[in-house]
């Protein structure tokens, strides 16, 4: 109704209190459920996406072929879930981003692609790269609350599987990196939200400062 929510400008300025704990998802659930869909199912490619990436739902399900290139996924839209159906606006917070990928997340995307292209020329469908990467079988983009419900029967939580995939990585990458991976407003959040992952490295802290100090 309005063109802009007088409390933009509070955002940052008004206290936070303790985020709780997250909880990751329960990684053998995950490679089960990976293990056992085939390629070129979409709720598959989208659950790799969210473990390897920790993209949120909507982007997942946003995500186009056309955003993919060069070792690397550009996150430029999410579909959002409405009653009766869905819209495309940018993501969460206006947080466009680049993710680096791996060879091994390239090498499953072009597999999920080849798949994909077989299943639509089937139908007399030519991949484009305007098509979803997780498409259905008639091209049409997977619906979010679809791929949620396809991972609840598995025992999975999407945003656990984001847990996963921030935890582990906030072991061993610098804060500022995560947050930019997941697309927090600020790293603080990230740092609070995933606190509870950072006391053993402690230690390391403490050999670092030894050594630095001779």
């Amino acid at each position: 109704m309005i063109a802009r929510s007088p409390l933009d400008k509070l955002r940052g300025a008004l206290p936070i209190g303790t985020s709780p704990a997250a909880q990751p998802a329960d990684k053998s659930a995950v490679d089960r459920a990976l293990a056992d869909a085939p390629i070129g199912n979409p709720d598959r490619i989208g659950l790799l996406l969210a473990l390897t990436c920790g993209l949120r739902r909507g982007e997942i399900c946003g995500l186009q072929w056309r955003d993919l290139e060069d070792a690397k996924i550009a996150v430029r839209r999410q579909i959002v879930p409405l009653i009766g159906g869905a819209i495309t606006k940018a993501p969460k917070y206006d947080s466009a981003r680049e993710i680096k990928i791996g060879p091994k997340v390239s090498e499953a995307l072009r597999q999920h692609r080849r798949a994909l292209a077989e299943q639509l020329l089937a139908l007399g469908v030519r991949l484009t790269p305007d098509h979803h990467v997780c498409a259905r079988e008639d091209g049409s983009p997977l619906h979010p609350p679809s791929f949620s419900e396809w991972l609840k029967r598995r025992g999975i939580g999407l945003h656990k599987v984001r847990h996963l995939n921030a935890s582990t990585l906030i072991a061993t990458q610098p804060l500022p990196i995560v947050a930019a991976r997941l697309a927090h407003s600020r790293p603080d959040v990230t740092l609070r939200t995933y606190s509870h992952v950072l006391p053993g490295q402690d230690d390391a802290a403490a050999d670092a400062i030894d050594t630095a100090i001779g």
